[in-house]
């Protein structure tokens, strides 16, 4: 099993854009099979979006492709992080099953702990 994988969701396809560098707005969300890498600010999936493409779905999208490769890694359940003032990340975590864990304080801020729990 590979220890990491980089799903990169198709520039053009979602977005309707170019996929010509600097112009892609589609995230990149990743998980990884270690869960000690869990320890840091940063879960077992992280994404993030440029300020033009946002409130278009592409973070919704992106973390339900990669949920399903998360599964098929072997992973039971998965740990996905937002800034504490980012309520529009919190609120696409909820409705992918996101369950808050807490409220730390990370190297980063104050960051949202959110475990999903994979279906079979």
């Amino acid at each position: 099993m590979p220890r990491s994988l980089r799903p990169r969701a198709g520039c053009g396809a979602r977005t309707g854009g170019s996929s010509r560098a600097g112009r892609c707005s589609a995230p990149s969300p990743c998980a990884t099979s270690s869960t000690t890498s869990c320890s840091g600010p940063g879960g077992h999936i992280g994404y993030g979006i440029r300020p033009s493409a946002r409130r278009r779905g592409l973070v919704t999208w992106a973390l339900g492709e990669v949920l399903p490769v998360a599964r098929r890694m072997g992973l039971d359940r998965v740990l996905v992080t937002c800034a504490d003032d980012n309520v529009a990340s919190a609120r696409v975590i909820e409705r992918a099953g996101g369950v808050l864990e807490d409220v730390r304080e990370t190297e980063l801020g104050r960051a949202r702990r959110y475990w999903i729990t994979l279906a079979d």
